[in-house]
């Protein structure tokens, strides 16, 4: 937390420039000890966008009639059949997503959710009225690229593209492929082949042969008489029609394999620019459109007395190069409110597959709220090179957001010098922030310097770092949280990943509670209904509550925990680093740590150990406890804090109540 150069007084601006420029080797006490400058600038550097031509590509595996063994160096020729199926759809060029086209028609055998001309992530009705009942899945590899479904029309920016829909005459050779060493074969450009037909596939050496077929269904098929042979099923073929058996060399009674060769993981793409738009720079007043993707490139700043509206259902990638960020600058305001079915989403413009925490530099909101960091009120300079913040209204408004999701967002600027999934900075009590998802970003996910913005139901998944960090004077409420540590982060942490950190200042040093005291410089914020989960002991993984550099002041309040699978670490430690806090947790902490708190003044009751989650899969999980999970006689979180609304459980969710996670959260590997 306590970052380099990391936030200065206005007066000390001058003075450390100077510094600087007369000697590089200032050091400041920080919290990272091994970061690589060097590496974050090369991150930052790199370019990951894609800039492949319009076209049709496949991808795939060339293995023998067991589904596993390749076939190497192998020549696949592809001819027409004379056929037509159903014609690749785009959807209305209104709706449709921005960039390049790109209708994924097979993902081996598990289609997933569909993100594309559609608002939002569609309903199962939507879905099969745009694609039919098979989903296929995003791919993008770039701000150019986007996923579509099919339909019985190809768009004329397809067209004029040069990609074809006419009939394919029987025989006539469109394509060849050579399989590599392992059989594999990668994103291989048809330029003569047409959608909406069916193929010959032909393997030289072999003797039989395989039809292709491009299909309306949103899949890529082989197509075995009556029935349809998803590629990258290892399953054997079998045989339903007689006539259709026996043509392509079987006896009607084959229930095994009859073929010398399959295609395995089959990816058949369609490729197509179309205009996207872009955000940069500083804004006007602005109010983007559900109907269209979005950009932002380079630090996007909403200056202050603007306001950016942002509808339901739509999505915002972030740029590799320049890095996407977006800044709501003191006075300025953001309006984006989605729903739980129509979430708002910011995430990485690279391929779903490839992404990773780091890939754009996330969401920073300034506010007036007082911090203290060089004393109290004053101003100060943002982590992750933002400018300065911090003022004196606790009550200031930096707008509202609810149903959001962030995904792989975050940038190292210099060790101890990052930009986060959702930095808060100054944010005052005025603003609203719920249902918030920040999902693994590059170093934390919430991070809260000062003010005193309220916060509920929010969800921090695989961040690099902490799920929750705060420090300088913070002083608001959160209640309705999960902070979930995955044993497989975006990277190697440089630092020590907990579920909350929280620093008194990151001076390492304060005197009295900002919350109790006019004069007082300590972060004092209270937690209430949180579930914190781990993976056990492991590199990295420290205490799941972690209090400091407060100089024995109490530095938070916390209530109504469910704390589990932190292994032999700490439930709360407020005694190392050698700048102790006192924690005070009021009436009930649910934890099942073995370890006993350390340093720590309890206040409490420790209740229900071993109580499990349903699911802790870093991909599908499911937060709600096995059993009951209510408070014993009537311990209520609303006693911790008048405002925290009545809760009298442990943790996030309630043991057979509503999840309020439902319906907008997301998990992606990458």
């Amino acid at each position: 937390m306590n970052k380099i150069l990391k936030k200065l007084t206005l007066l000390s601006i001058i003075t450390i420039m100077l510094l600087v420029t007369a000697n590089c080797d200032i050091i400041s006490p920080e919290k990272k000890e091994n970061n690589s400058a060097l590496l974050a600038l090369a991150l930052l550097s790199s370019s990951q966008t894609s800039s492949r031509e319009p076209g049709i590509y496949i991808s795939g595996k060339l293995v023998g009639s067991d589904s596993s063994t390749a076939i190497a160096n192998a020549t696949i020729t592809i001819k027409g059949r004379g056929e037509t199926a159903a014609i690749v759809r785009t959807g209305v060029a209104a709706t449709t997503p921005a960039g390049f086209y790109q209708n994924v028609l097979s993902t081996g055998t598990s289609p997933v959710t569909l993100y594309g001309n559609t608002t939002g992530t569609p309903t199962n009705a939507t879905r099969d009225t745009e694609c039919g009942t098979t989903v296929v899945s995003m791919y993008s590899a770039s701000i150019t690229n986007r996923v579509i479904c099919d339909s019985s029309t190809l768009d004329a920016t397809a067209k004029s593209s040069g990609i074809s829909d006419s009939l394919i005459a029987a025989d006539t050779e469109v394509g060849t492929i050579t399989s590599g060493a392992d059989g594999t074969f990668s994103k291989i450009k048809l330029s003569t082949i047409a959608t909406g037909n069916t193929y010959t596939l032909s393997v030289s050496g072999k003797t039989k042969t395989r039809r292709l077929r491009i299909a309306k269904s949103g899949t890529s098929t082989l197509l075995d008489g009556t029935s349809d042979l998803i590629l990258g099923s290892s399953t054997t073929d079998t045989k339903k029609g007689t006539s259709a058996a026996t043509a392509e060399g079987a006896s009607a009674s084959s229930t095994t394999n009859p073929y010398d060769f399959s295609i395995t993981d089959l990816q058949v793409e369609v490729v197509y620019s179309k205009p996207y738009d872009i955000l940069t720079g500083t804004l006007g007043n602005t109010t983007l459109s559900a109907a269209k993707d979005y950009v932002l490139s380079g630090t996007v700043i909403v200056p202050s007395g603007v306001t950016l509206t942002i509808p339901a259902g739509t999505r915002i990638y972030g740029a590799t190069s320049p890095a996407g960020a977006l800044l709501i600058k003191q006075g300025g305001k953001i309006d984006a409110q989605g729903t739980a079915s129509s979430p708002i989403v910011f995430t990485s413009e690279k391929t779903a597959g490839s992404r990773s925490g780091g890939d754009w530099q996330g969401i920073i909101i300034q506010g007036n709220g007082i911090q203290t960091f060089g004393g109290r009120g004053v101003t100060a300079v943002g982590e992750g090179d933002v400018g300065t913040f911090g003022g004196s209204n606790d009550a200031d408004s930096s707008g509202t957001m609810k149903y959001v999701r962030i995904e792989f967002a975050g940038a190292p600027f210099s060790p101890g010098n990052e930009r986060n999934c959702l930095s808060l900075m100054g944010v005052g009590s005025a603003t609203t922030l719920e249902y918030i998802q920040c999902h693994r970003g590059y170093d934390d996910g919430f991070e809260i310097w000062g003010g005193a913005v309220n916060m509920k139901y929010l969800v921090a998944t695989g961040n690099r770092d902490d799920q929750f960090d705060y420090a300088d004077g913070w002083i608001g409420r959160l209640q309705f949280a999960i902070g979930h540590l995955y044993a497989t982060p975006v990277a190697a942490n440089d630092d020590t990943s907990r579920c909350i950190e929280g620093d008194g200042n990151s001076a390492q040093t304060c005197t009295g509670s900002k919350k109790t005291s006019t004069t007082g410089t300590c972060a004092d914020p209270s937690f209430a209904n949180v579930t914190c989960v781990s993976f056990g002991s492991g590199q990295n993984i420290g205490d799941a509550i972690f209090v400091r550099r407060a100089n024995g002041e109490k530095a938070g309040e916390f209530s109504h925990f469910h704390i589990l699978n932190f292994g032999s670490q700490n439930s709360s430690d407020c005694a190392s680093s050698g700048q102790t806090a006192t924690l005070t947790t009021v009436n009930h902490t649910y934890t099942v740590s073995t370890a006993a708190n350390n340093g720590c003044t309890s206040g409490g009751t420790i209740d229900q150990a071993g109580v499990a989650l349903t699911s802790t899969s870093e991909t599908a999980p499911n937060y709600a406890p096995v059993s009951a999970n209510t408070t014993t006689g009537t311990a209520n979180a609303n006693t911790l804090n008048t405002s925290f609304d009545s809760a009298t459980y442990y943790g996030a969710i309630l043991s057979g109540g509503t999840d309020w996670t439902t319906g907008w959260t997301s998990y992606p590997t990458n």
